[in-house]
């Protein structure tokens, strides 16, 4: 069960797969370089404003942000970002979803989402959701290719809305498929 995908996962994984079939350039997964180089990404919106020379869009109104490496990034409010520097904000209400392949599957709800999808870096403010296995929330997250740190977060395996146990620290290190830092943490059951 714990190996289930979430709906918004399922409907990434279905997206992704769309986009990297209908792209003139798609991803290979066997190109060693593949890593460097930016997943082909489709933007939707209510309106979209793009510059050709400096790289800069903006979005309005309902955003729908799909990468073929498996990423998903919504909002109802706006974004901003620069294709350039292959980085995206969304500076209200985000919706981040991951299912990229070998790596942790992350589904967060919160604000402030700053992303930078070539260097796959950044961060996510007062957020709360599903990384891997486990329920977190935070006031901040910070997004690394390797690991994720979250601070003055809690975790638990509990899917319910007050769980029965949880660890709440003021910083977690997740390190996928290695271990799990957590520091001055607490176990409140």
């Amino acid at each position: 069960r714990e190996e289930a995908l979430t709906e918004a996962q399922q409907r990434a994984v279905e997206e992704a797969a769309a986009v990297q079939a209908n792209v003139r350039y798609p991803a290979d997964p066997s190109d060693p370089d593949t890593a460097a180089k930016p997943a082909p990404t489709m933007f939707e919106g209510d309106e979209l404003t793009y510059d050709q020379v400096t790289g800069d869009f903006q979005a309005a109104g309902k955003v729908h942000i799909v990468q073929a490496d498996g990423h998903t990034f919504d909002t109802d409010d706006s974004v901003i970002g620069n294709l350039l520097k292959q980085q995206v904000e969304l500076p209200g209400y985000a919706h981040i979803v991951q299912v990229t392949p070998h790596e942790t599957r992350v589904d967060l709800e919160g604000y402030q989402a700053f992303y930078r999808y070539g260097a796959k870096t950044g961060s996510l403010t007062n957020a709360k959701g599903k990384v891997g296995h486990q329920f977190v929330t935070g006031k901040r997250f910070e997004f690394y290719p390797d690991h994720m740190i979250i601070h003055d977060g809690t975790e638990t395996k509990c899917s319910a809305k007050h769980p029965d146990y949880q660890v709440a620290a003021e910083t977690i290190e997740y390190w996928p498929e290695k271990y799990t830092i957590y520091h001055n943490a607490k176990f409140l059951i």
